[in-house]
């Protein structure tokens, strides 16, 4: 694959949108404990952050919804009704784990005060 050159446009207000949506589906979905599309949504999130992830953690994030994405279908198909708080507790590491690397990243801090002087 060749590398282009870089744009003189960026993705950066496209990219933050995207993102605080998904954060706003995702607190619906986790207050409403729907851990299937809480699941998915998180997996979207996961896409869309993990370019900036170190290489080790993006590993190890798939790794941890390899292995819960059994666990939430099984959970769709119990007829019991009873929630597994054993997979909502991973599901909240998994927001937790995303959540920081998204303030560490500093997509939730302004650079510039005034943004005409914005780089």
């Amino acid at each position: 694959m060749e590398i282009q050159q870089k744009s003189e446009f960026n993705d950066a207000i496209g990219f933050l949108n995207r993102c605080n949506q998904l954060f706003y589906l995702i607190d619906g979905y986790s207050s409403q404990l729907d851990m299937y599309n809480w699941f998915h949504h998180l997996r979207i999130l996961y896409k869309e952050l993990s370019p900036d992830m170190p290489v080790q953690q993006r590993k190890d994030i798939r790794e941890k919804m390899t292995l819960l994405i059994s666990d939430v279908n099984n959970s769709m198909n119990s007829v019991n009704g009873k929630i597994n708080f054993n997979i909502v507790e991973k599901l909240d590491d998994i927001e937790i784990e995303l959540r920081i690397l998204f303030d560490k990243c500093g997509y939730q801090k302004k650079v510039q005060d005034d943004p005409r002087f914005a780089k």
